[in-house]
């Protein structure tokens, strides 16, 4: 993988959530406090623009339980599943789905708070099986790309905000792509302040006004915290998944599709990630990181620079309240926001 600008482009330990009962002492915290503490992933630098190629794997570190944070050497991690590479067109990643390996997921080992992803991809094109290209938050801010099942004219694009899809922004179709399969598009997230964007090769076919996601009580519905870039090919139409989960993917996979009697795999297909950052302030040349702060009026914690590293050990773990439930946070826990 390759850098075309090796600036400043903050890093992300990956995230380990695990939910744990709080202590008898804690229940009498306000459940609208929001506490982080020495939350630190690598961060993405104000207006920088940086390239992932893929002329070969180097830069991706081929499991995510065992990575230490350290974004200069890695820029993806495979959080599960197998990849490949070819060398055709200039190189590609591959990513892989089995019937035994569950699917394939990657995440940035960066972290963006605002800025414009641009994805250059080829999606599957089989019954149940769902490409997707999306950003993901430590507290489950998202925004999708999603291009379920044999449908190869189409896209669809998703907002959800700690986990919650809003009502006004229920997922929506794009159509009139051509082939989806065959040929690369470039699929875009512009992610702003004030507004999101989804873009089909520059062309803008949706957008999400931040003023329109705020609630009567004044809370805004909208993602605002620092996210990882995750890129995965996973299977939605097996017989685990939810009837209406199978159904929006296009029904239940078939394992003896020629396709994946011929290859041994589904798969789709990476050209190149292009990423620039905006990040609402810019950082002094002593920052590494970002860090959560409290906030019991908006719902949402604030986001602070910090120096502090962005390895996994480079501390404790620390549980803290959040919303009223309780989070293992720390480099080993959530994870860190970093700078380079």
């Amino acid at each position: 993988m390759e850098h075309t600008n090796a600036r400043h482009y903050p890093s992300v330990t990956l995230l380990r959530h695990a939910r744990i009962a709080p202590p008898a002492a804690a229940l009498s915290v306000s459940a609208a406090l929001v506490l982080f503490v020495w939350v630190v992933v690598t961060l993405c630098t104000p207006m920088l623009w940086i390239l992932h190629t893929f002329a070969d794997n180097s830069r991706i570190f081929s499991n995510a339980t065992t990575f230490d944070g350290n974004a200069t050497e890695y820029d993806w991690v495979v959080n599960q599943g197998n990849i490949m590479n070819t060398n055709s067109s200039g190189g590609e990643l591959v990513m892989i789905l089995t019937e035994s390996n569950g699917g394939t997921r990657l995440s940035s080992t960066r972290y963006v708070h605002y800025g414009t992803i641009t994805t250059t991809l080829k999606t599957g094109r089989w019954n149940g099986v769902v490409t997707a290209f999306i950003t993901m938050s430590n507290i489950k801010d998202e925004i999708d790309w999603e291009f379920p099942g044999a449908n190869t004219t189409q896209g669809q694009t998703n907002m959800f905000w700690q986990g919650v899809v809003p009502q006004k922004t229920i997922g929506d179709t794009t159509d009139g792509i051509s082939d989806t399969f065959s040929n690369y598009h470039d699929y875009t997230i512009d992610w702003q302040p004030d507004a999101l964007n989804f873009l089909v090769d520059n062309k803008t076919v949706r957008t999400i006004k931040q003023s329109d996601m705020v609630d009567s009580n004044g809370v805004s519905h909208y993602p605002n915290t620092p996210s990882s870039i995750q890129l995965s090919l996973w299977p939605a139409g097996i017989n685990t998944s939810a009837p209406g989960t199978v159904q929006w993917a296009g029904g239940m996979i078939n394992w003896d599709d020629p396709d994946y009697k011929s290859a041994g795999h589904f798969y789709a297909t990476i050209k190149k990630v292009d990423i620039k950052c905006a990040d609402p302030q810019s950082p002094n040349s002593s920052v590494t990181s970002y860090v959560y702060g409290s906030n019991s009026s908006t719902m949402t914690p604030s986001v602070a620079f910090s120096n502090a590293s962005v390895l996994v050990n480079a501390g404790p773990a620390l549980s803290v309240p959040f919303h009223g439930s309780w989070w293992i946070l720390g480099a080993a826990g959530l994870g860190l926001l970093g700078l380079l």
